[in-house]
Formats: structure tokens, C-alpha cells, sequence
């Protein structure tokens, strides 16, 4: 028979185990690299003089997006191998 109190239980201390931690720094921290990104990004093409700090912005851009999918392919080959 299914304790509806037990099974309660169980789904917080799951929430509390390592990997639900580990989930929200990991969300927490990519918010915050992704924050400061925008800001690079956004003074770069707002108050750059022509067309350099554009063409900076762009590579910067695919900078930030290969490391954050590189980053969050190993998080998740770590979660899954946990």
C-alpha cells in the first residue's frame, strides 16, 4: 500500500540530495555568467565606434555559447554518472 506521507518524504529528500543542490548552483551560476555576459555584450555594440567592437561582440557571443554548452554537456555526463 502507498504511504502518501512517505512518498512526500522521499521526493524532499530528493530535492535535498546532492544532485538537486548541485542542479541549482549550477543554474545559479550560469544566470550569473550569462548576466555579465549580456552586459559585455550589450556595451560592446552600444557604445562601440564602428565596426570593430561589433565584430568583437559576435565573437564573444559564440565564445559564450560554446562554453556554456560545453560546460552543461559535462554537468550533465556528471549528474547522469552519479
Amino acid at each position: 500500500m502507498n504511504n502518501p506521507t512517505l512518498d512526500l518524504l522521499s521526493q524532499a529528500s530528493t530535492f535535498t540530495s546532492g544532485t538537486g543542490v548541485v542542479t541549482f548552483v549550477f543554474t545559479l551560476a550560469m544566470l550569473i555568467y550569462w548576466t555579465g555576459a549580456f552586459f559585455i555584450l550589450y556595451h560592446l555594440i552600444r557604445f562601440g565606434v564602428s565596426g570593430q567592437p561589433k565584430k568583437l561582440a559576435i565573437i564573444f557571443l559564440g565564445g559564450s555559447i560554446l562554453l556554456s554548452l560545453i560546460t552543461t554537456l559535462f554537468y550533465v555526463q556528471a549528474v547522469l554518472a552519479a
